[in-house]
């Protein structure tokens, strides 16, 4: 039987870079004739991704292959728009010269099919070059199933009229299917109230993602019941969720870091099993001072124990209610 190979185009900011590749890894596990191939837009200075790229090719060298292709623009300090303008117009051409080389490779070799493609959220408009291949197209969304709720929703605000209907401040609280409550204004990406940039991104991407073959998330049904629920309403693409994807076996890398995870997992193992809760907010989890103090006074109130990592001077907060 054929091998079959898949291209996974991936962010390389540690909160994209492992959930996508682990999933990778755990696809390669289940199924012996998957090869993957992945093409990286990355710093050569980018410490981390280099360290993690080194570890998969240590652990699985015959089934995972690694593209570079150049940094032409440091995305990691754009704008989300500003991003995705970039990646149209330098980077696309470059990734669309690099799959015409594999696939031309890849007819020639009667022993691997190329079957497919994984994007990342910000490589979405590569859908169109998939189009153009043939090639099925997936997307990974490493965020929860609730912010594809609002990109689906935004494919219906535009109505009958060509003009793009951006949000407004002033805006009451709007009912987005998949979210249970209506939703404030106030707590919607900022882009969103950009009429000229932002809002025009996120109305791409979010065609971009109906026209995929699949979407899937980094999340599990149990936990956003209500938006699996609606996501089968309307034309949108099949959503398949595939979390929690964790690397369970990550460790930190300096001495500060090895002392603090020492510690967590201390106080963690003196814990009654499956007693605690986690919360981590990601890269943009700043908050202001009386945001952390309401955090903090309702797990208080919740009455369980708790694992909190912040960003900022505190490196994390542990505590019971």
């Amino acid at each position: 039987m054929k091998n079959v190979e898949l291209i996974f185009v991936p962010q390389t900011s540690k909160g994209h870079l492992i959930p996508i590749l682990e999933f990778a890894k755990r696809l390669v596990d289940h199924n012996n004739r998957i090869l993957i191939t992945v093409v990286l837009v990355k710093s050569p200075f980018d410490s981390f991704a280099n360290a993690y790229i080194e570890s998969i090719k240590a652990s699985k060298p015959d089934r995972f292959k690694f593209i570079n292709v150049p940094l032409i623009a440091d995305h990691h300090r754009q704008s989300f728009e500003d991003h995705v303008i970039d990646l149209m117009e330098t980077h696309l051409p470059l990734l669309k010269n690099v799959v015409t080389d594999i696939s031309s490779s890849k007819s020639s070799l009667n022993s691997t099919t190329f079957t497919g493609f994984v994007f990342d959220l910000l490589f979405v408009p590569l859908v169109d070059v998939a189009h153009e291949f043939n090639i099925p197209s997936y997307v990974f969304l490493t965020a929860n199933a609730g912010f594809l709720s609002l990109l689906f929703h935004l494919t219906t605000r535009r109505g009958e009229t060509r003009d793009i209907p951006e949000f407004k401040r002033s805006n009451p609280d709007e009912l987005i299917s998949g979210f249970i409550n209506p939703v404030p204004s106030s707590v919607l990406p900022s882009d969103l109230f950009d009429k000229d940039n932002g809002y025009p991104t996120y109305m791409m991407i979010a065609q971009k993602f109906k026209a995929a073959k699949g979407i899937m998330v980094n999340t599990f049904e149990e936990l956003e019941p209500y938006a699996f629920s609606n996501f089968s309403i309307g034309r949108n693409p099949p959503v398949y969720s595939v979390g929690p994807v964790l690397d369970i076996n990550c460790r930190p890398h300096t001495e500060s870091n090895l002392a603090q995870h020492k510690k967590v997992m201390k106080w963690l193992d003196e814990q009654p099993q499956s007693s605690v809760i986690f919360l981590c907010f990601g890269s943009f989890g700043r908050f202001l001072a009386p945001q952390v103090k309401e955090i903090a006074l309702g797990l208080e109130q919740s009455g369980y124990r708790f694992l909190w990592s912040l960003k900022g001077s505190r490196k994390g907060s542990k505590g019971r209610g």
